[in-house]
């Protein structure tokens, strides 16, 4: 980032202006990092669903899943379910988190592509099940935190959730002030734009910023 940029003003305080605020006041610790939230507009939770990608930002701003499940009335999640994706009433089929284990398959015999050529009536809800060990879990609705219980699966890693966007747009705005960021509580009235577009400044119902 440009060393001349001391000061970001990120618009909108939901669930992404939120998000967005915190990487950065994170990332540069020393610039002026302000959230602007609108006194009239409620803000939006975006999103309730995620996948395994999000333990990376979890983790990057320190926030673990007790700080925030509860809260969020949130639950874990091992996969996706995809109901009747190819034709109506073609059953479903898991899309699991994680990686799948193909050590020691022998290519061309233990290959999943293989037992499909084979076998043409199996169904593609066999591929998870033959191919990640922990499906074993997803099947049974349950969930394992200990470490090295199947292979190539990480709880802390792979595992995503269910939550309130809304409630969780909440706790990252507190965690946003505990990194030393501000929120304005200000309307925008108009966006003053520079020839090439970008934004030259906000005029805001207390004046120009």
């Amino acid at each position: 980032m440009d060393k001349k940029i001391n000061s970001i003003w990120v618009v909108g305080g939901g669930t992404a202006g939120c998000s967005v605020a915190c990487v950065l006041k994170k990332t540069f610790p020393k610039k002026d990092i302000r959230i602007i939230e609108g006194r009239d507009i409620p803000t939006v939770g975006v999103g309730e669903s995620t996948l395994g990608q999000i333990n990376n930002f979890l983790q990057f701003l320190d926030i673990q899943d007790k700080d925030f499940m509860k809260e969020c009335d949130a639950s874990y999640k091992l996969s996706i379910r995809f109901e009747n994706w190819k034709t109506p009433n073609s059953g479903a089929f898991h899309y699991p988190f994680g990686k799948p284990y193909f050590d020691n398959v022998i290519q061309n015999y233990n290959f999943w592509s293989y037992k499909k050529f084979i076998y043409p009536d199996t169904p593609n809800s066999d591929f998870a099940d033959c191919m990640y060990p922990h499906m074993a879990l997803i099947n049974k609705n349950k969930i394992n935190d200990s470490k090295n219980v199947f292979p190539n699966w990480n709880m802390r890693q792979h595992a995503a959730y269910h939550f309130d966007a809304e409630k969780l747009g909440k706790i990252l705005k507190k965690k946003f002030k505990s990194l030393g960021g501000r929120i304005l509580i200000e309307n925008i009235a108009k966006v003053n734009q520079n020839e090439d577009g970008s934004v030259k400044n906000l005029l805001l119902d207390t004046g120009i910023q």
